[in-house]
């Protein structure tokens, strides 16, 4: 199998997108469920859809998709780094909802604990607009999804 200068583009920037976002989430403690048995199995499982499934699912069709695009110009780079913009729209996706519920997803004690709880005040108790987060889901989910597509379909 040989990789087209696009899939490369795209496997080099997710790998280091994804290891970002395991290193930045670690104060949202993600994929702890030690501190409160209840509240961390909720935690865990949405995890393990928007931090661990959505984005391997992603990656796998996205980069069979690109390992089909030979054009090597400005149009299909940027497209491929374009296209790990997904990952971000995964992340933000679970701390939209771990931030909305957080009642739900953290005990009265972790949200008292360092640095869940310098962050938590950081967000503050206000929430994102439905707006808001139509706007980032469109630019950082659905346009990069229908760029790679077209991309892939331009090539056959």
């Amino acid at each position: 199998m040989t990789m087209s200068i696009s899939s490369q583009i795209f496997l080099l920037f997710y790998a280091v997108l994804y290891g970002a976002i395991f290193t930045i989430s670690e104060r949202w403690r993600p994929f702890n469920v030690a501190n409160n048995p209840d509240k961390g199995w909720c935690r865990l499982v949405l995890s393990l859809i928007f931090l661990a499934g959505l984005p391997v699912v992603y990656f796998l069709l996205t980069f069979e998709g690109l390992l089909s695009v030979s054009t090597y110009n400005t149009i299909s780079l940027a497209v491929a780094v374009y296209a790990v913009a997904p990952l971000a729209a995964f992340y933000f996706l679970w701390g939209w909802i771990v931030t909305w519920g957080r009642n739900t997803f953290y005990s009265d004690n972790e949200r008292k604990t360092e640095p869940l709880k310098s962050s938590l005040t950081w967000i503050g108790t206000g929430h994102i607009t439905f707006v808001g987060a139509s706007a980032i889901l469109l630019v950082f989910l659905v346009f990069p999804i229908i760029a790679v597509s077209l991309l892939i379909w331009i090539e056959k």
